[in-house]
């Protein structure tokens, strides 16, 4: 029988029926506390009717899970921890052992000095320690700016090209280095100059690839390359403002490196070099092997 077929004869007491959970039918027990009615629907409980007792207990089960909630904490420690990364799976690390001349790739260089001081023939003593570490360099791109007329790395297995490469062109699948000799660094047109800071850039530490510069004016060289390279070599110049504006460039005490440049590199083909390597085992050297104090 419907609601409004079942009628209560007059005199009798009121029917007391039981409402649904559900709709505007609601117990007035629970209407006067919306909050309660609203926390049931939310967890999605279907109960009709309800008691007084089995309310007092849905109320203690809603009440523990919420507090269960607050207090769950996280499994995470409070500090930056290592990530795995799959573009730098190739990243060398310095070991006991290794050679000095071995830096760890990929790396990125610049050699500054004057003409005839011995840069390439530095670059060249890298690449064979190199070989004869852990992994030599499976591919070595070579700019020159005199590419016809150079032969100077006729006894290395390099592959000439005219122009800086872009570095979209690599696939990060082998241990590479890019050469770039002498480049007249001021004149480049902006896609070379762009693609010369991304090979100092991501395209190093992503795509597996090294880079050493020579240069005879440092400050030819942008400063964004500047600011790339973990590894300086520098020769004794009769500008010694310059060393001293590249020392302050470096956080490294202008005076201390022009003493070490006059005081320790008398021969023409003496340098200095400037390892920021991480964990180097001789940040600061004298022709590659010798370390000292700055």
């Amino acid at each position: 029988m419907s609601r409004q077929g079942r009628k209560r004869k007059r005199g009798a007491p009121p029917i007391d029926e039981p409402r649904m959970f559900h709709g505007r039918d609601v117990p007035e027990q629970i209407e006067q506390e919306p909050r309660f009615s609203s926390a049931l629907h939310r967890e999605g409980l279907n109960i009709t009717p309800i008691s007084s007792d089995m309310e007092l207990m849905v109320r203690k089960a809603l009440h523990a899970k919420t507090k269960k909630r607050k207090q769950k904490k996280s499994r995470l420690p409070d500090e930056l921890f290592p990530l795995p990364n799959p573009d730098k799976d190739f990243h060398e690390k310095w070991y006991v052992g290794r050679n000095l001349l071995d830096f760890p790739h990929p790396f990125r260089m610049i050699m500054c000095s004057v003409p005839n001081g011995g840069k390439t023939h530095c670059g060249k003593h890298i690449i064979l320690r190199v070989g004869e570490g852990h992994q030599p360099f499976e591919r070595i791109y070579l700019v020159h700016c005199l590419k016809t007329h150079t032969k100077e790395y006729d006894d290395l297995d390099v592959i000439m090209l005219d122009e800086i490469p872009d570095p979209d062109g690599f696939d990060g699948e082998k241990k590479t280095l890019v050469i770039l000799e002498d480049l007249d660094y001021l004149s480049m047109s902006k896609e070379q100059q762009g693609r010369l800071e991304r090979l100092y850039g991501a395209a190093s530490t992503h795509l597996d690839i090294s880079v050493m510069l020579t240069a005879q004016n440092i400050f030819n060289v942008c400063s964004a390359v500047r600011r790339c390279s973990n590894i300086i070599l520098l020769w004794n110049n009769h500008d010694g403002d310059m060393i001293k504006a590249v020392a302050r460039k470096m956080n490294i005490d202008p005076d201390r490196l022009n003493d070490a440049l006059q005081e320790k590199c008398q021969g023409i083909h003496d340098s200095i070099w400037i390892d920021f390597t991480a964990n180097s085992p001789a940040p600061f050297r004298k022709n590659g092997f010798e370390p000292i104090v700055l």
